[in-house]
């Protein structure tokens, strides 16, 4: 199974998920969504590394407009989830 490189806080939100049992198609589809997460914030941010500080200042509807393309209403709300877990 493939893992994207992350950042250290999204490596410890995928190591979590694996300790609570999800399965490896779970871990892998928020490990893409947290990639894309993270491409998207450097990208705006120009910044290196992720923070918690950084991921709160974000908001699903700034990360839903990035995307330009029609997405699965499921892929969509994975995506809205994995950012939701970082803004609690």
């Amino acid at each position: 199974m493939e893992i994207y490189k992350t950042d250290k806080i999204f490596e410890e939100f995928l190591s979590c998920l694996n300790e609570k049992g999800c399965s490896p198609k779970t871990i892998k589809g928020y490990s893409h969504d947290l990639k894309l997460i993270s491409d998207y914030i450097k990208e705006k941010n120009d910044i290196e590394e992720i923070t918690l500080d950084v991921l709160k200042t974000i908001t699903k509807v700034q990360y839903l407009e990035y995307f330009n393309t029609c997405i699965a209403p499921s892929t969509r709300n994975r995506r809205i989830c994995a950012l939701k877990s970082f803004n609690t």
